[in-house]
């Protein structure tokens, strides 16, 4: 059988658990890479390749570096003639928003690995959104790109129970795995049966899951629900990662726990009646309702992450011990 010639486009850790199912399936060639430019990370600004990039450039792929529909043209135009053109462009976490021009390169289709079961979820950020929300199931699916935000008809799905735990990472990792499976599945498929046709989305079920900003992560213990803290903290470990505000200080969470202890102190019920933070054992604990979780690490505005105990040495104004 005749090898699929595919141009592969994405940038993020998803788009890599993609590509890694694409490079090694033996019915598909995949000719190049392309992925967003390298940015500066970190205070010192540092310039520094996509997760993709990277993995592409030490595995000695073709790779080139776009942001904009136009640019993505100009590479095409000087790398690729009429014989090298792909059958297939496969997109991934790209974060490009791709030119009508662009999605009608391949000779045959352009195609998006999407992390949700569409029409649910539709936008930048669907694998927090299904975490946000406490859905038990999710998945992957393939669509045809069009101009439209994840509008395109369906080719097929994957579906994925899901744990209560579950990290933005740790699931964002599982749907790239089966998105890549899925989308290597598909394509002889398509390329080979004519009668093989794909889903029209229903509009009336469409969801729309927009781009995370770093202020999302901001957790207001007034008001938070115990579910609705820890789906944020599942859902933002990676970034923006969540924070609190004490004293006018924020506090940026970086590593809890669901705490199940019991917490036996003859003082302990005048004191959770009065605050939600707290030390027991040399443990920050944060009760909220009838729910305990353990503040194992986090990092107050300025400093680095630290023990919260190591900080409460030097500021034990913060919070109450109820040992």
């Amino acid at each position: 059988m005749k090898k699929i010639k595919v141009l592969f486009m994405g940038s993020g850790l998803f788009a890599l658990e993609v590509f890694k199912v694409l490079e090694n399936d033996e019915n598909i060639e995949v000719q190049a890479v392309f992925t967003q430019p390298d940015k500066p990370v970190g205070r010192k600004k540092l310039f520094c390749a996509t997760i993709v990039g990277k993995y592409a450039e030490d595995a000695n792929f073709p790779l080139y570096k776009a942001e904009k529909s136009v640019e993505i043209l100009k590479v095409f135009d000087t790398n690729f003639d009429e014989t090298d053109k792909p059958d297939y462009i496969v997109v991934a976490d790209y974060g490009v928003i791709l030119s009508e021009k662009v999605l009608n390169l391949p000779k045959k289709l352009c195609l998006n690995v999407h992390g949700s079961l569409l029409p649910k979820y539709r936008g930048a950020s669907p694998v927090h959104a299904v975490i946000l929300a406490n859905d038990l199931e999710t998945g992957v699916c393939i669509i045809t790109m069009e101009k439209g935000l994840d509008t395109g008809p369906v080719w097929g799905e994957k579906r994925i129970k899901l744990d209560v735990n579950e990290t933005y990472e740790s699931l964002l990792m599982q749907l790239g795995s089966l998105g890549g499976e899925l989308v290597a599945s598909l394509l002889p498929k398509i390329d080979l049966n004519k009668e093989f046709k794909p889903q029209v989305q229903n509009e009336s079920k469409a969801s729309f899951a927009p781009k995370i900003k770093k202020e999302d992560g901001f957790v207001d213990l007034s008001s938070v629900t115990a579910t609705e803290f820890w789906s944020k903290y599942r859902a933002y470990s990676t970034w923006p990662k969540i924070y609190i505000e004490i004293q006018n200080l924020k506090f940026v969470l970086t590593k809890v726990e669901i705490f199940n202890e019991v917490i036996e102190s003859p003082v302990a019920m005048d004191i959770l009646n009065k605050t939600k933070l707290f030390f027991y054992k040399k443990k920050l604990i944060l009760k909220i309702a009838d729910k305990f979780f353990l503040i194992d690490k986090f990092k107050p505005e300025s400093k680095s992450e630290m023990d919260p105990y190591s900080f409460s040495l030097g500021h034990p104004e913060f919070f109450q011990t109820i040992d």
